[in-house]
């Protein structure tokens, strides 16, 4: 990421600057969407992270096999919305991919 004093400094009192205003506008723009983006996708993988490292805390304290299983797919579940509502690129492809196949049908006849 640029320094902020590496940004050329411009002069906001006249029109003959606009388009270089509007460049500089726009590339600063650009830069906080792709920070966001990082935090959104960093923010998932700690959310991820943190979830595996307490089910292997739980998981052995489990008396039946079908808890942990109910537990997983209630976390699988959880991390696709998560990471769909925080814009995370490999999640969206995933369950776009999965709705265009999908596409409605149900198999019943």
């Amino acid at each position: 990421m640029q320094d902020l004093n590496s940004l050329p400094q411009l002069d906001f009192e006249g029109d003959e600057g606009d388009e270089e205003k509007d460049r500089l506008i726009n590339s600063l723009q650009n830069q906080l969407i792709k920070e966001q983006d990082k935090r959104f996708e960093e923010r998932f993988a700690w959310f991820a992270s943190l979830n595996i490292i307490a089910d292997l805390f739980v998981f052995p304290s489990l008396s039946t096999w079908s808890a942990p299983i109910a537990i997983t797919i209630i976390q699988i579940l959880l991390l696709i919305v998560l990471g769909r509502k925080w814009g995370v690129d490999d999640i969206w492809t995933l369950t776009e991919k999965m709705i265009d196949k999908w596409d409605g049908k149900t198999g019943l006849k």
